[in-house]
């Protein structure tokens, strides 16, 4: 796939809300059911969404996994698109601020509504396109919309993630470059995406000063500075394009496109709501060379 198909691709669910909303950033996490499908999964899996609290309890004289060492562990040699799920848990151990989710369930929810609910398949990118998101679900009406989920996508999870209130849409995205390899875009989200198509990218990994220029190099950036009385924190905008890009260095190896959109900024933080990934896969000389050099645990 060349660079300008890549970001197509990658811009393939621009253009609004569509997958959903979460919650600002600074959000107390909940606690997340695990994936039914997955019952072998050890604690050290990043895509698992218990792994943060069953790692704190491992013995102290044990060195903990760094986040690149449990989302390698956890990916193997998968390659092609991660679900949501998995890709949302991913951004969250890098630090980047997602909405609080679960699989599959609709009593005892760790978190209040209003809820999104979501198809939740590797299969399944673009969920808006096949009826597979429903928005601002309040809790009486969760187990019915969930039921009829299940039985239109069956033998598919489905995700449940708070709804967060309507924010400023921005877009962050990784494409890999065959010469250049990963580079980071940044620009607006929703219909600003469709109409003006106003990005920026620069070649991994980038500092705080690329972060600003990113934003100032955008056409509509004084829109972003605050045009007839927008408030929005570019700090906020700055921190996450710098989070992308410490994950992106991380998971170098493994991460083909990464597409955040959209990103919703306030006045105060911000959070991701969609979160797509797509792996490189691992050849086989890349894992043994791994099962050689990192040790158990």
């Amino acid at each position: 796939m060349d660079t300008d198909e890549k970001k197509e691709t990658l811009k393939g669910n621009e253009g609004g809300r569509g997958d959903g909303e979460g919650e600002p950033a600074g959000a107390p996490p909940a606690q997340h059911a695990a994936p039914p499908d997955r019952p072998s999964e050890s604690s050290t899996d990043a895509s698992h969404p218990q792994a943060s609290s069953q790692a704190d309890s491992q013995p102290t004289s044990l060195k903990p996994l760094t986040p690149k060492e449990r989302v390698q562990r956890s990916l193997g040699d998968r390659g092609g698109p991660l679900t949501e799920y998995e890709a949302t848990n991913i951004a969250r151990l890098f630090g980047i601020p997602v909405p609080p989710g679960v699989l599959n369930l609709v009593d005892g929810m760790p978190f209040e509504g209003p809820y999104v609910v979501k198809v939740c398949s590797d299969k399944i990118l673009h969920k808006t396109e096949v009826g597979g998101v429903r928005l601002n679900v309040h809790a009486q009406d969760l187990p019915a919309v969930v039921s009829e989920m299940k039985e239109k996508f069956a033998g598919e999870n489905i995700l449940v993630e708070k709804m967060a209130p309507k924010g400023f849409e921005v877009i962050v995205g990784l494409i890999r470059d065959s010469t250049f390899g990963l580079s980071i875009m940044f620009g607006l989200g929703g219909i600003f995406t469709e109409v003006f198509r106003d990005v920026s990218f620069r070649v991994l990994p980038i500092t705080m000063k690329d972060a600003e220029e990113m934003v100032d190099e955008l056409r509509s950036a004084e829109v972003l500075k605050g045009f007839r009385g927008i408030k929005l924190d570019l700090e906020a905008v700055y921190k996450l394009l710098l989070k992308v890009s410490e994950m992106a260095m991380a998971l170098e190896d493994r991460i083909d496109q990464l597409d955040l959109n959209p990103v919703l900024v306030y006045e105060k933080g911000l959070t991701v709501v969609d979160v797509k990934m797509i792996l490189r896969k691992k050849s086989s000389t890349e894992i043994n060379t791994e099962m050689h050099t990192t040790p158990d645990v």
